[in-house]
């Protein structure tokens, strides 16, 4: 293997005369005003103890850049220039309105689904907690239930007692009566319900037209009217059964046939 060879450090070349010729080719001259280049050189040097400690010379960069800038600021305020960005100040976006309409939607779409999460926990809680309550109620009426049962089948021992003391006691007074003197039987109140009376208006029309009476009765049969079982048409006319016509009836127009014939 053949062997390489050492890379050889480059010198440097400080060409301080070529350096400035450079820079007076497009350096601006020196009147002008410090807003036309907004360049601003520190007056103090920068000194590093130690220029190999990286935490030191950047904090020193940092230093000189802040100084300047806050040395530029104060020569643009006394300009009276403009350098602040105003607050209706609207940028171009980066992003296309498509691609932002896209953001926009998927948002909304999260925003909801957060939403109707909480919902759906909300309304399991509420049903739960619905349910917890509606066995505390049902528990309790059951409870008055059988509270007020116990109540009344108190009453109706108590009633019990009391009927079955009084019966005893009728019994008792009956036993003595009756071997006081056993023909004598213990008589036995009838009462008789009264009819009631009808109503006043009733009563008026009752005074006024009667209470009717007997009917005359022609619409029954008897015994002739049983026994007749003829049912001609002629018959049934005489008797007046389908031939009564109303006042102001009029017969109706024969046809053409029966006034042809009548008319020959």
């Amino acid at each position: 293997m053949a062997a390489t060879a050492a890379p050889t450090a480059r010198e440097g070349v400080n060409n301080e005369k070529g350096l400035l010729a450079a820079l007076a080719e497009f350096a601006l001259p020196s009147g002008v005003p410090f807003i036309e280049c907004v360049a601003h050189v520190s007056s103090a040097p920068t000194s590093i103890a130690d220029i190999h400690d990286d935490l030191k010379r950047e904090l020193a960069f940092h230093n000189q850049a802040l100084a300047s800038a806050i040395a530029a600021r104060k020569q643009i305020l006394a300009a009276k220039v403009p350098f602040s960005r105003p607050e209706d100040y609207f940028a171009e976006m980066v992003k296309t309105d498509a691609h932002m309409a896209r953001i926009r939607t998927k948002l909304i779409e999260e925003t909801a689904s957060v939403k109707k999460s909480e919902e759906v926990k909300r309304l399991r809680d509420q049903k739960k907690f619905g349910k917890q309550v509606q066995a505390e109620v049902l528990k309790e009426r059951k409870a008055k239930e059988k509270a007020l049962a116990e109540k009344v089948t108190d009453i109706k021992k108590k009633r019990k007692l009391e009927q079955a003391k009084d019966t005893a006691f009728e019994d008792d007074l009956d036993i003595a009566i009756m071997s006081d003197d056993d023909d004598v039987k213990p008589a036995r109140k009838k009462t008789k319900t009264a009819k009631p009376l009808p109503n006043s208006k009733r009563m008026a029309k009752n005074v006024k037209y009667g209470h009717g009476g007997k009917k005359s009765g022609s619409k029954r049969n008897t015994a002739d009217s049983a026994a007749d079982f003829t049912f001609s048409t002629k018959d049934q006319k005489k008797k007046g059964f389908g031939g009564a016509k109303p006042k102001g009836y009029k017969a109706p127009r024969p046809g053409k046939s029966k006034r042809q014939n009548s008319k020959k």
